[in-house]
């Protein structure tokens, strides 16, 4: 989990930076529509909503499946959905070769 990327902020942002991102965040994401991207949002937050925790985020990060390269396309698919995440065509065709054919019977 990258809370930066989560709540669509740069790294340097300021605790009223923050704060406004995970507002607009859970205004666009209120758990009665999107429960499981709610929580995500709040554990973000959580994870850098003062000083103490970002640096804290800093020592000991918490990888979560957004950190493998399938998770990170989605995550991107996900929050511009109009748009080819750059190298999508080479990643599809290197799951498509590391993908097994189905057993014919």
């Amino acid at each position: 989990m990258n809370p930066w990327l989560i709540l669509d902020i740069p790294a340097g942002t300021d605790d009223a930076g923050i704060r406004a991102a995970w507002q607009r965040a859970i205004q666009q994401h209120p758990p009665e529509r999107d429960a499981l991207r709610f929580q995500e949002v709040q554990e973000a937050y959580q994870a850098i909503r003062d000083a103490r925790a970002r640096a804290a985020w800093a020592v000991h990060p918490r990888r979560a499946p957004a950190d493998s390269p399938g998770d990170a396309l989605r995550l991107y698919a996900r929050r511009r959905p109009t748009l080819t995440p750059p190298g999508a065509p080479a990643f599809r065709a290197f799951l498509q070769a590391c993908t097994p054919p189905p057993d014919k019977k």
